[in-house]
């Protein structure tokens, strides 16, 4: 094939134009532009609301455990002290029921040897601690720390027998009010608990 020197020319010869971009495709393009960069917001904000979403479950999870290991706190914080009141009001039958014992053998000596001044001394004082520990009892009745439907019947019984054989140290002016005062409620079917003593905790000897 001839290539002639016009075929040559015409290879450099300037592209045919193409058509001007009308207002349609200008607006087209527009609003393909405007969607692409609403997608692209739209995928950010679902990324920020997912993340977000994420954030807020791990800080109800943290809540939640939060919440738990203070139920579990409070649960320990209640048992110790129950415990703690239920160990004060064993002790506190103990001693009476060791100084009840203490008064009884003491008693018992004198009993053998009525003519020993010393065991006569003896059992006076084995005799004021028993009544001191009763009338912490007592005390302890009318606070409403130690619960007074579980006592009444046991202590009761104790208090008329200081009464009938000891009624000596409760004279006017003695030194046990509190074992005065629930005698004479109970005597009169009354509560022992005291509405006007606050509530504290277990005094200390």
């Amino acid at each position: 094939m001839k290539v002639t020197l016009l075929t040559v020319l015409s290879t450099f010869a300037e592209p045919t134009p193409q058509p001007a971009l009308t207002t349609a495709d200008l607006i087209a393009l527009g609003q393909l532009i405007v969607g692409a960069v609403g997608l692209t917001i739209l995928i950010y904000q679902v990324y920020l609301a997912r993340r977000q979403l994420a954030q807020a479950v791990e800080s109800l999870h943290h809540g939640a455990q939060s919440l738990q290991q203070g139920a579990k706190a409070l649960e320990h914080s209640e048992t110790a002290n129950r415990l703690s009141h239920e160990g004060f009001v064993l002790n506190l039958r103990n001693s009476v029921s060791q100084a009840r014992g203490a008064l009884s053998d003491a008693k018992s000596r004198y009993d053998g040897n009525p003519e020993d001044e010393s065991l006569k001394r003896g059992v006076e004082e084995k005799l004021e601690e028993f009544l001191n520990w009763m009338d912490h009892i007592c005390k302890c009745l009318r606070a409403g720390l130690i619960p007074e439907r579980d006592y009444k019947a046991h202590y009761s019984l104790e208090l008329k027998q200081i009464y009938d054989g000891w009624s000596r140290k409760l004279q006017p002016g003695h030194a046990f009010p509190n074992i005065e005062i629930v005698f004479s409620r109970w005597r009169d079917n009354k509560d022992a608990l005291d509405p006007e003593t606050d509530r504290k905790p277990p005094p200390q000897r």
